[in-house]
């Protein structure tokens, strides 16, 4: 039997090499971003790597020498932005396993086809946490060329930690000294923010010399809450974001969270990557088998990686995954979720791509449906969540986040009305990245 090594060769999809001198997307309903009506009808030139015009079929002249790209019965929206991935990580159930396999894979093969996988489903720029320092910064340099099919990527690189984590790359901290001083590394590395686990765990002070090392070189500090008795300590400590809202024993906040959420939001920003699908992925495969017999989703996988992945996902596996959650958990969350919106964080859609269950190509998708649904956002709302405030929060909103003349031409064309049914999120027609449209 061929080794998985020598058997994950990333396929060879199909793009556009360089872009055509002006494209001209027409006749989809446009959802720009911004919150409003849809545009009916729209038509969006494209010149190189950035959007020229935004209008109508009737207000707007197609050049005749122009690209022309049907959008007639499809939704057009801004390229999706994925607040919180999993890189270095496929979905695989058996993290130790993953961990002498294919961590060591991570920047040859594995990263690169989750990248791929995921730029297919539309999203075009992601918050990467808790994989290996090189592979993260290489990924990140692949992005800045147009012609590479992927995301553009801003990366944490590995979790800082109390304890090695199985399925993350970890840098141990055991004072706070060594604390400021693994963050000091991480961020003159390269590294475009930090991500921080075991926030209840860690030592006196070494949460705070960490967010301090990190403010003093202007980088932001993202606080992964697996439970909730990290909730108190990050908002105290004065991280940046949140990446998930906590594990939900609590309804709907521990002791002190609500006073501490109130001073926060009205004193400066918080950002919360979402992460409410994860849960409801193994929930739902707990249930059933299908999702993982449909071969659609193996579609660009190799094939020896794509059984492996699926064999971790048995029934024995599940059942344990599944024991550590439960629907009034996930109530709970959700409802952490919608409060943070009403209350002024700036909640954004992280899906937790490559967690246990959780596949690359379908990750985010499946998070605006559970901000729609579950939280009850509202279809228009989750897209914005995925859109223009993961642009705002990233700083990047001048050149990505709406379809606006000017910025780059981000652009996801899904079949059917997304408003109606946001499932159709997963049935893409195209994407175009910078102007070049992916296969």
């Amino acid at each position: 039997m061929r080794s998985l090594a020598s058997a994950a060769v990333l396929p060879a999809f199909a793009y556009a090499a360089e872009p055509d001198p002006l494209t001209a997307l027409v006749g989809g309903r446009l959802i720009d971003g911004y919150g409003g009506m849809p545009l009916e009808d729209s038509v969006i030139l494209i010149d190189g790597e950035r959007i020229v015009a935004v209008g109508t079929t009737a207000d707007t002249t197609v050049p005749a020498t122009a690209n022309v790209v049907s959008a007639e019965g499809c939704t057009v929206l801004p390229g999706l932005t994925d607040a919180c991935t999993h890189l270095a990580r496929l979905g695989h159930a058996d993290l130790a396993r993953w961990d002498s396999v294919y961590l060591p894979l991570a920047e040859r093969v594995v990263m690169p086809l989750a990248a791929q996988l995921m730029s297919r489903a539309g999203v075009t720029a992601a918050h990467d946490v808790g994989s290996p320092l090189e592979a993260t910064l290489l990924l990140r340099g692949r992005g800045h060329s147009r012609a590479t099919p992927q995301p553009r990527i801003h990366g944490s690189g590995p979790l800082l930690a109390q304890r090695n984590h199985a399925g993350f790359a970890t840098v141990v901290v055991d004072d706070p000294r060594e604390a400021r001083a693994r963050a000091l590394e991480l961020l003159r590395s390269g590294v475009d923010s930090l991500a921080v686990a075991d926030v209840a765990a860690l030592a006196d002070g070494e949460l705070a010399a960490i967010v301090a090392a990190a403010h003093g070189l202007q980088a932001t500090v993202h606080a992964y809450l697996a439970t909730d008795a990290d909730l108190l300590p990050a908002l105290e400590a004065g991280v940046d974001g949140w990446l998930g809202v906590g594990d939900g024993t609590a309804d709907p906040w521990p002791a002190g969270v609500t006073e501490a959420l109130t001073r926060r939001t009205a004193a400066q920003p918080l950002v919360v990557a979402s992460l409410l699908s994860p849960a409801l992925a193994i929930a739902w495969l707990k249930i059933t088998h299908e999702p993982l017999d449909d071969r659609r989703w193996r579609e660009g996988w190799p094939a020896l990686v794509a059984d492996d992945v699926r064999e971790s996902l048995n029934d024995g596996t599940l059942g344990l995954l599944a024991a550590t959650d439960s629907t009034a958990r996930q109530k709970v969350r959700a409802q952490r979720v919608a409060t943070l919106v009403a209350n002024g964080a700036l909640v954004v859609a992280g899906s937790g791509a490559g967690l246990p269950g959780q596949l690359p190509g379908q990750a985010m998708a499946a998070e605006i449906e559970a901000l729609t649904v579950d939280a009850g956002l509202g279809a228009m709302e989750a897209i914005r969540r995925a859109t223009y405030w993961p642009a705002v929060a990233l700083g990047v909103q001048h050149e990505s986040g709406t379809v606006t003349a000017g910025k780059y031409a981000d652009l996801l064309c899904v079949r059917g009305d997304v408003l109606r049914h946001v499932e159709r999120l997963a049935d893409i027609e195209a994407v175009f990245r910078r102007g070049v449209r992916l296969a």
